[in-house]
């Protein structure tokens, strides 16, 4: 039997079985994945990667003539998303809505002059938590999440930097404290002056915020026909090469 003959025969056969295997096993491949997809995933959650400790109720450093900064180490390579923290604010106070963001790198132990990230807020949350300082000065929880999420490595130390205001007029709006705390007290910058961290105005606090990053559920995509026909046509490719060496070991 001639080679030419040979394909004349084979080539009909094998296209049949080509196109019904990609009839048959593609949507068996389709129903399975989708049968996987039904699962549901896990929902985004906010997951936290810092937290410098929860509000004291004991005091605060102003955030509107200031830009309030604090330090922060954490422990894996994280994608920040989100942030939360608490303030306590005056009853005359209006705040305009504005959350301005910075992040540093250290430098000998105080933000460096320029950040390496600045933003506005996002998604802005606030809410009162019905407690107050003194009995007078309201507090507030807020959270926000940053206008693009930041790529943070492990064990390095960086500053975050928040002003409150649109401006650097006094609104009277204090970045609430914490009896915990990480690393160094925090540091202020008279109207956004970052060539001029100081402590120096009070006694050395630390101020209460937390981080976080957004955990995602598993995404699932069903390949497309070509690529299972891709498969299959390699597939018959070998099998054909396989037929001819039978034929002709038996010739």
């Amino acid at each position: 039997m001639t080679l030419f003959t040979s394909l004349r025969l084979l080539l009909p056969i094998s296209l049949g079985i080509l196109f019904t295997a990609v009839e048959v096993v593609y949507p068996r491949v389709v129903n399975a994945m989708q049968t996987t997809a039904a699962i549901p995933s896990q929902p985004v959650q906010d997951e936290e990667i810092f937290n410098n400790g929860f509000p004291d109720l004991i005091s605060g450093r102003e955030a509107t003539v200031w830009i309030q900064a604090e330090d922060f180490v954490i422990k894996k390579d994280s994608i920040l998303n989100s942030i939360k923290f608490w303030t306590v604010e005056s009853p005359e106070s209006i705040w305009d809505g504005t959350i301005q963001y910075s992040l540093f790198y250290d430098r000998d132990g105080t933000p460096d002059t320029q950040p390496f990230i600045s933003g506005y807020g996002v998604d802005i949350f606030k809410q009162s938590t019905g407690r107050a300082l003194y009995g007078y000065y309201n507090e507030f929880a807020y959270s926000f999440d940053l206008a693009t999420p930041v790529n943070l490595l492990a064990n390095n130390k960086y500053w975050l930097g928040l002003h409150l205001s649109s401006n650097f007029e006094l609104e009277q709006i204090y970045w609430e404290t914490t009896s915990g705390g990480f690393g160094l007290p925090g540091i202020s910058a008279y109207e956004g002056d970052t060539h001029n961290w100081s402590r120096e105005y009070s006694e050395p606090v630390e101020r209460a915020f937390v981080l976080m990053t957004k955990s995602h559920g598993d995404n699932r995509s069903i390949p497309e026909p070509s690529m299972i026909l891709g498969t299959l046509v390699v597939a018959g490719i070998i099998v054909g090469h396989q037929m001819k060496k039978h034929e002709k070991d038996t010739d």
